[in-house]
């Protein structure tokens, strides 16, 4: 029993390591088409951008850049993606500040969103899974363990795999 538990122990740790390491080759927005699209025109474009905002389809659909930079005089992007929830939004903004291009960002508005349950029908699919890495399993796992609903902390888990 102990040679066998071991064997599990060393082929989870072997698992993850793998895991992070394809994770390390792709882009942090790889499972996001549409978060994918603004990242390559962000970065293949001479724009300079001064305030970014970033949230779930409330800000993609009802934030209007080019008003903003009218009224304030700021250059202004939306980064806001339908379906978009707290730990994707998290992943998003550490990924997208760690970036060297946009290291000058002068403001972020994010919007506040909730911690969502992942739906059957979404449980096995890249956008579930592209963004949970370590930091987001754990707050998702503790979230929806204080929550009591534990069904929600294994399908995190089961993202994170």
């Amino acid at each position: 029993m102990k040679k066998f538990l071991l064997e599990i122990l060393i082929f989870s740790f072997i698992l993850i390591l793998t895991i992070k390491g394809i994770k390390s080759t792709v882009p942090f927005y790889w499972g996001n088409k549409l978060m994918e699209q603004k990242i390559e025109y962000l970065e293949s474009s001479n724009s300079n951008f001064d305030t970014y905002f970033i949230g779930s389809s409330k800000t993609y659909r009802h934030i209007d850049p080019l008003l903003f930079e009218k009224i304030t005089g700021t250059p202004a992007f939306n980064l806001g993606c339908s379906g978009m929830f707290a730990l994707e939004t998290e992943y998003m903004l550490d990924n997208f500040l760690s970036k060297e291009s946009f290291k000058n960002t002068k403001d972020i508005y994010v919007q506040n969103t909730d911690y969502m349950i992942i739906g059957e029908q979404n449980r096995h699919t890249l956008r579930v899974n592209y963004y949970m890495d370590t930091k987001r399993l754990v707050r998702g796992v503790n979230y929806f363990i204080g929550q009591k609903e534990y069904s929600q902390a294994y399908y995190h888990l089961v993202a994170f795999i």
